[in-house]
Order: structure tokens, then sequence, then C-alpha cells
């Protein structure tokens, strides 16, 4: 199929609706993909879903007949998208992407121009500045110039030492996300050199305590919502949180945090990590500016954060606000936790194993009538 001969239909079927449909691709980051599905589908959105492939987890879900398209390599190209907005706008909609992704988003961003022409609806920052947020190494300087929040301390490169955590200066290379290393002690920091380029990472200082995410969504308009949540357990190597709830401002100026990130040309899903120390002291983490593995805690206990989502799509007008819920919430993955050795934190300490199965169990992710079939075995 040759793009240049599509393009002039694509852009013919674009003015047959105006109706914009979110299209999200399964098959990565599955947890907050139902989280989507499941709030589109509470307030009748029409959405559709793209499959990994055959054995895609969205296949054993009630979302089966949105699937649209299934890949047919593991690979991202021009065709497949090309294909999805013909499908899409047979339909007389116009198909925009959910941010589910990193490896997605920056596909995304490298073909911005054409994938625009082929009729996709945009609603990503610049590049640039989702680059700087993104990066563990960039957005350091961005937080601590709104908000005054410093990172752990930093080591010089000819003397890391544990404890300690290295991070890439660049989230994305040759095609591979890369991740933190936390190292406790020499060993892990050893081990840790063998598979790195040194030049391309750098070291913090490991700072033990309990870890909140600022949940939240701004729009093109610079509206915002955002709430919080306080992580209890969480996979090895700082990898995905199992269980956690939603909570109270641990002491961050959040409306000076989200006026900065507009004044800066910020829009999307933003995700950001403190680590409250010992003597109550904040330290800022890392910033995710797509959509988080547990945001179907954020669609019960701020669904406000999916609706302005939807709201950006159809470029609505929606007041600021920053979300306290009076009722709480818990999230858990089940399945995940059964990865060992769990962190716990500080506010996990005191309950039993017995405590913490119940908890991973009655409010699993995929405990649902929608993914029951999911629920503790994915």
């Amino acid at each position: 199929m040759q793009v240049n001969q599509e393009k002039s239909k694509i852009k013919e079927n674009n003015t047959k609706g105006k109706n914009i449909c979110p299209v999200i691709f399964s098959g990565h980051n599955d947890r907050a993909v139902v989280a989507l599905c499941r709030y589109f589908s509470s307030k009748g959105r029409n959405f559709h879903l793209v499959a990994r492939d055959s054995k895609d987890a969205i296949y054993k879900t009630k979302w089966v007949e949105k699937v649209i398209i299934q890949r047919a390599t593991s690979e991202l190209k021009i065709e497949l998208f090309l294909n999805i907005a013909d499908l899409v706008q047979q339909k007389n909609c116009k198909p925009c992407i959910c941010p589910t992704s990193e490896f997605l988003n920056h596909f995304f961003f490298e073909n911005q121009d054409q994938l625009i022409e082929l009729g996709w609806h945009w609603l990503f920052p610049e590049y640039s500045i989702y680059n700087e947020l993104s990066d563990k190494y960039k957005s350091p300087e961005h937080i601590e110039r709104i908000l005054g929040l410093k990172t752990p301390p930093s080591q010089t490169k000819e003397s890391w030492k544990a404890p300690c955590v290295l991070k890439p200066k660049c989230n994305l290379r040759n095609g591979e996300i890369l991740y933190p290393k936390i190292c406790k002690n020499q060993l892990d920091l050893a081990e840790a050199l063998k598979d790195v380029d040194a030049d391309d990472w750098f070291s913090q200082t490991f700072v033990e305590g309990q870890s909140y995410y600022l949940c939240a969504y701004i729009d093109a308009r610079g509206g915002w919502v955002a709430f919080w949540q306080e992580n209890m357990l969480q996979q090895p190597n700082g990898k995905s949180v199992v269980l956690a709830r939603n909570c109270v401002n641990p002491g961050i100026d959040v409306h000076k945090l989200m006026c900065g990130l507009h004044e800066i040309s910020y829009r999307g899903p933003f995700m950001m990590e403190v680590i409250q120390d010992k003597s109550k002291v904040l330290h800022f983490i890392e910033i995710n500016p797509r959509f988080w593995g547990p945001l179907d805690l954020a669609r019960r206990a701020c669904p406000e954060i999916l609706q302005r989502f939807l709201s950006d799509i159809d470029d609505e007008t929606l007041a600021a606000q920053s979300k306290i819920s009076n009722v709480q919430h818990m999230y858990a993955w089940a399945y995940g936790a059964k990865t060992n050795p769990l962190k716990i934190y500080p506010s996990a300490v005191g309950l039993t194993h017995d405590e913490i199965q119940s908890l991973l169990v009655s409010h699993d992710v995929y405990a649902h009538a929608d993914t029951e079939s999911l629920s503790c075995k994915y």
C-alpha cells in the first residue's frame, strides 16, 4: 500500500464528520488501558482498541468488539496508522491517540507531520518540552525552578557510591526504553555498571521514605485537575506500584506547579513522584508525562482527570481544581504483587501479611465483571 496514494482519500473522509474518537493501543501499560476502557464505556464515549497480537489480554475482556485492528508485528509503522485512520474515518470519526506508552508517544512525535496529514487529531505538547519533562536528567531543572523542590543529591561520575540510583540521561535509546537501576550496595552497583555506558547515565544518592504520586491532567488552556496517590507496595527495582490509595497533599504547591507547567507550554497527562524522607523533607524523583499504571485509582478517586482528557480532545473549557476526595479508594495489582521482594513503604509497614493479601485480592484492578478472567492471573 502506498501511503501517498491514500492521503487524498483520508482528507476526504475527514470532512464527513467531526467526532473525535480515542484510540487505545493495548498490550502495553494494560492496567491504564483497562482504566480508560472503563471510563469511556461509563460515559458512553466511542473508542477503539489496537490489539498487540492474538494473545493480547484485551481479548479476555468485555471490550473485544472495540478492537478495530490487530497489529501484524510489534514494530510501529506509518502504514499501521494509515490503516487505523482509514477504519476510524469510515465510521465518520477522527482518530486521537491515548498517550499510554513512552515508545508509542515517541513514534507520534517523530512522525507528527505525516500523522496529522493522515488525519490523526493532535493532542501533544511540543516535543522539546515533553522530552525535558520525561528525561530524568533534564526534568529536575524545571521542577526546582517552578517549586524550589530538589532531587536527591547527585554524585560525581568519578565517585559513584552505593546506596544510589543510576538513571539514564535519556529514556529512549536505539528504540529501547531505559529504566533506573537501584543499587543498595557496592555489589549491586558493580553489576549495574556492567550493563551501562557511564557517559549516558548519572547517579543520585538513594533516599528512603514514603513515595507519593501527584496525578494530574493539564489541558491546552492551562485548566487542570490533580489528586495525590500514596504508594504502599511496589515491585523490585522501582518497577510497578502494586498497592496504593488516594491521600492528602504531602506539602506541594500544586497550583504553582500547574501554572508553571502551562507557562512552558506543557499539556496532557502528568504524574510526578516525590519521596518524603524520615525528616519529612520532600525530594523530587521523576515525571511521567503520559497515563500511568494505577490509572484506575484516578478513575474512582478523581474521575475529573479523565473527564478533562475528553474535554481537551473536544476543545471544551473546564475550571481548574485540585481534588481531595473524602472517600478512601484503593488500587491493587494482585498478579504484579507476586514479584518478590516487594518494596514496602512506610504506609504499609503496619499491615500483616494476611491483611496485605486481602487488600491485593479485594482491590485487584482486574477484579471486575469486565476483566474477571484476568483477576490474580494477569
